[in-house]
């Protein structure tokens, strides 16, 4: 099915598992029904749920299409190396915030992506409490809730607004972003979904992200950039999903984002860790990760 084809089908499927899924087990959950993953975040039986019925509906959209969900990674991280081989594969994120879902804090949304021949081509944020919808197709722009999104801030030199996340930062490196970013009025993320919906919307600036998996970060790369916004690598390097370590930007205009890498990261180095948790198999994943 052609992208444009299938980005409708995908919206309408993704609201309706957040209607169904996600929002029926808002603020019902048991003390069984959560727990932490290998990286101690948290995970839901709802992530579990909503994960397997996104999988379902890929695949009925675009059957034969392998669809990689966060969950599965941690259960099965060699799935990944699929990601570099330049194939067709989705990403879904079927809960992001999941903190903030388990606390009974609205701020949660629901994510994927759509990659062909190793090129990001669609995108998909939901947040389920609110309803909203943000779909991104290359070389089409970004539309929020069908109006679509024109992030024009090309003259603006420093931020006014933002997040920033120092997860993976080296100590030293997280503690000068940290009190930069707070003379800058920016906040600590809250989530990856909540903050790409702030930037479409006009209500923030500038998002900083050391925390990078391709749930996490695709969908806001397509979104922000096709909305006219800047998201890139501040090492300048090319984006990839696959590439589990570094710095994003993501910028509402080319002025944020140049004033970001010449003030608020500079002289920060690349992030020191990354997203997989400490222990024997972290060289053993990254290598997998990367196709190693």
């Amino acid at each position: 099915m052609p992208v444009d084809s299938a980005v409708g089908k995908v919206a309408d499927a993704i609201r309706e598992i957040g209607r169904e899924v996600v929002l029926a087990r808002f603020r019902q959950l048991g003390a069984a029904d959560v727990s932490l993953k290998e990286d101690q975040s948290v995970l839901t039986v709802a992530d579990v749920e909503a994960e397997a019925a996104l999988c379902r509906a890929f695949a009925a959209v675009l059957p034969g299409v392998p669809v990689l969900g966060e969950e599965r990674f941690w259960e099965e991280p060699e799935a990944v190396v699929g990601l570099c081989r330049g194939g067709d594969f989705v990403v879904v994120d079927p809960i992001d915030g999941t903190r903030c879902f388990a606390a009974g804090d609205d701020r949660f949304g629901m994510m994927a992506s759509l990659h062909r021949g190793g090129e990001l081509v669609a995108a998909w944020l939901h947040r389920p409490s609110t309803g909203e919808m943000a779909v991104a197709e290359r070389g089409s722009g970004t539309y929020l809730d069908g109006v679509r999104v024109r992030l024009d801030r090309a003259a603006q030199i420093a931020p006014v607004l933002g997040a920033y996340d120092p997860k993976c930062l080296a100590a030293a490196d997280g503690a000068l972003l940290a009190a930069r970013a707070e003379a800058a009025r920016m906040r600590r993320v809250v989530n990856s979904s909540h903050e790409y919906l702030d930037i479409l919307r006009g209500e923030t600036d500038l998002f900083v992200a050391t925390h990078i998996t391709p749930w996490d970060t695709a969908p806001g790369v397509l979104a922000v950039n096709e909305a006219g916004g800047v998201a890139a690598r501040a090492d300048g390097a090319p984006y990839r999903a696959t590439g589990f370590r570094g710095v994003l930007v993501f910028a509402s205009g080319p002025g944020t984002f140049r004033g970001a890498l010449g003030g608020l990261l500079s002289g920060i180095g690349p992030a020191e860790r990354s997203v997989f948790p400490p222990g024997e198999a972290v060289a053993e994943r990254e290598r997998a990760a990367c196709g190693g």
